[in-house]
């Protein structure tokens, strides 16, 4: 069976994963608000860090407590007071503080926006689902954002959650079985986790597919990563960029009657314009057979909608097909 989450009848607690008081998990959430929000400034980074981390030792992280610890003073005492740790404690009683008063346009404000435009989607009742219990009750779950309901930052917010709360339940070893996790439209919800996923997490049994209309849109740190660890590639008709970095990705052998009789330069050109003149439903592809990487070829896709699989063999029938007279 399969299971649909759209966050619109349904969804998933994106602070899910912060359950657990690890400063790992405190640091993965941290990074996600940070990088949806666009703020990338170190006083914004620790002001969003040390909340997350206050409020999931104390077991109270939600989008509300973060607003009510960053601008509601007497919320900001009762909170850091019901904490144990003393470095979290003097990053309030005097950091804080300062950030505040000099940094609050850039470390601050575009923090509780974000949370007000979080508070906007998440305001009426949903049916919270467990993602863990759902990945493991169906044989395909889809998570589907709808970019006529959401804002692009909402979509990464929440997609980002997701890809961080697989993360977590890999590395905590949750995945009896092979599962696979597929990200479509990849850089519009990029995650910086993903390069951990794609290092990490293959035996762990979560495997990652990721699908892109320019390479360029990447991240270089994830573009690194995804360099370093793909196994499967399938290629469409890309850019003359896309397709030098493809070409070398691949390794795409030639005949050395061909190397004799153009120059390397040519040769590589050559290569390249494969990728940039495939046409509709053409793609060249790299498979990864368990053991050794396949030879790469360009193959084309089927329509799925008049693609018909065949029925089965019959079965022999241990009488009729013998050829021999039947025993009466």
């Amino acid at each position: 069976g399969y299971k649909v989450i759209d966050f619109v009848q349904n969804y998933v607690e994106p602070f899910d994963v912060g359950k657990s008081k690890s400063p790992l998990i405190a640091q993965l959430i941290a990074q996600l608000i940070t990088s949806t929000i666009g703020q990338e400034s170190k006083y914004a980074e620790r002001v969003v860090f040390y909340s997350v981390h206050l409020l999931a030792s104390i077991e109270m992280l939600t989008m509300e407590n973060i607003s009510l610890l960053l601008t509601d003073s007497s919320k900001r005492m009762e909170f850091t007071a019901q904490c144990q740790n003393d470095e979290v404690k003097r990053f309030f009683d005097k950091e804080f503080q300062d950030i505040y008063m000099h940094h609050f346009n850039d470390a601050i404000l575009p923090v509780t926006n974000f949370i007000g435009e979080y508070l906007l989607y998440l305001g009426q009742k949903r049916t919270q689902e467990d993602l863990g219990a759902t990945i493991a009750a169906n044989q395909i779950t889809v998570i589907s954002f709808n970019p006529h309901f959401f804002s692009r930052n909402i979509i990464k917010f929440f997609a980002g959650s997701i890809i961080n709360q697989m993360y977590i339940m890999a590395i905590s070893e949750k995945f009896s079985k092979k599962t696979i996790l597929i990200v479509d439209e990849f850089p519009t919800v990029e995650s910086k986790v993903v390069k951990d996923i794609m290092a990490e997490t293959r035996k762990f049994n979560l495997c990652l597919y990721a699908s892109a209309q320019y390479l360029g849109q990447l991240s270089k740190p994830v573009l690194d990563s995804l360099i370093s660890n793909a196994r499967n590639i399938v290629s469409f008709k890309v850019t003359k960029e896309d397709a030098r970095l493809l070409s070398s990705m691949m390794e795409i052998k030639v005949e050395e009657f061909f190397k004799k009789s153009v120059s390397p330069s040519e040769l590589e050109e050559s290569k390249r314009e494969m990728f940039v003149k495939l046409h509709t439903q053409e793609c060249i592809i790299r498979l990864f057979d368990g053991e050794k990487y396949i030879l790469p070829m360009k193959v084309k896709t089927v329509d799925a909608g008049t693609w018909e699989i065949a029925p089965p063999p019959r079965k022999p029938d241990p009488i009729a097909d013998t050829g021999k007279p039947e025993n009466r």
